[in-house]
């Protein structure tokens, strides 16, 4: 699943969900952040998705996007288990993300 952002033709970012490991990633290219692009992008994808689903994030390298969304620390990130979720660092359900996304 994957959203691009463009602008007057150019992709300047992308909002996509990796499957079957349900991780996301974003990016957003410095000039065009703190827009509201984000919300955009999300929309679509998040939207179509069952309120319950988990979504996981790898490395949070995003300086504080993924906290500010409301994500939280997986419990199950150092988990040798082949359990979905672990490796990554953090997770975030689906009617989380939709209350973050109808905020203005």
């Amino acid at each position: 699943m994957y959203t691009p952002l463009k602008i007057n033709g150019v992709e300047v970012g992308y909002f996509s969900i990796h499957l079957p490991s349900w991780s996301m990633s974003i990016f957003i290219e410095p000039e065009f952040q703190n827009k509201g692009y984000a919300r955009q992008l999300m929309k679509p994808i998040i939207n179509s998705l069952p309120d319950t689903q988990l979504l996981y994030i790898d490395t949070d390298a995003s300086q504080g996007f993924w906290d500010y969304i409301g994500m939280k620390p997986n419990r199950h990130y150092t988990s040798k288990r082949n359990i979905q979720g672990a490796g990554y660092e953090k997770v975030i359900d689906v009617k989380t993300l939709k209350c973050f996304l109808k905020r203005l």
